[in-house]
């Protein structure tokens, strides 16, 4: 079986799920994979990566982004890209097409021409549960699941849920849980109910990655718990959001319990 596995970004630091989904299903198939932006190939090496990048002027990319701030979907149509990236699925020919991300699918399947190859597309999270408040990109991905040749599929129940909430037919689609190798995370220490507890978050400081939330829900738990002895830990870098977050911390006084350790 032969599988083209596609996403903007594949070998990031933040993608290592998809690294990791690929890896393990190399062993079983042949996977091919094509992206917009190849990332550290010295730290995720894979040979079967056709990068295919995504290229427009920056006016047009930052009107395409007025337009959906104010809930007008341009459409993600590049002839440019659409005529390498049809090369590439012919050249490769694969029996089924996997998409991580529903609002990044858009991109290829707007560009992709074929309708006889299954398109899988992967929700992960923000992209049901934040992306399903603009109208323009629900009416969108209602006319992209109405083709018979897509499937949705969840890696959850609850975000199974909130796809359907947006109208959207999930009775063709299929929920998949992300494997996680956990032999990578064995834990050598347990605390004692005496010292202190360590809480960290490993991410980019980008919206979707949910700090703005943490931060008040540690300020809540740090209001109901006095005699608790915890610290919290935003470990990682990249994003846009890193001074706010700061801000945000200063903000409601918990600089002497959130620290921020960032490795080049």
């Amino acid at each position: 079986m032969k599988v083209l596995v596609f996403a903007q970004g594949f070998g990031g630091r933040t993608l290592t799920f998809i690294y990791n989904e690929v890896i393990a299903l190399s062993k079983h198939c042949e996977v091919w994979v094509i992206c917009n932006n190849r990332g550290i190939a010295e730290k995720f090496p894979y040979d079967k990566v056709i990068e295919i990048p995504f290229e427009e002027s920056r006016l047009k990319t930052a009107i395409k982004w007025q337009l959906f701030k104010n809930d007008i979907w341009f459409g993600e149509r590049n002839s440019a890209f659409s005529k390498k990236l049809n090369e590439a699925v012919n050249k490769i020919n694969p029996d089924v097409i996997h998409c991580h991300f529903g609002n990044e699918s858009v991109r290829f399947i707007d560009n992709f021409s074929r309708t006889d190859i299954p398109v899988i597309v992967t929700f992960h999270g923000y992209d049901a549960t934040q992306f399903d408040k603009k109208k323009s990109y629900v009416r969108k991905l209602k006319s992209i699941y109405a083709k018979p040749f897509i499937y949705p599929m969840f890696v959850s129940d609850y975000i199974k849920s909130r796809v359907a909430k947006m109208g959207i037919d999930t009775s063709k689609g299929f929920k998949l849980y992300l494997g996680i190798d956990l032999e990578k995370f064995v834990r050598t220490q347990h605390p004692s109910k005496n010292k202190e507890v360590h809480f960290l978050q490993v991410s980019s400081f980008a919206p979707q990655k949910g700090h703005h939330i943490t931060v008040p829900v540690i300020k809540k738990f740090l209001e109901q718990n006095h005699s608790v002895p915890v610290r919290f830990t935003f470990g990682g870098a990249g994003g846009t959001q890193m001074d706010e977050i700061k801000k945000l911390v200063a903000d409601c006084g918990l600089e002497d319990k959130i620290f921020f350790y960032r490795q080049a």
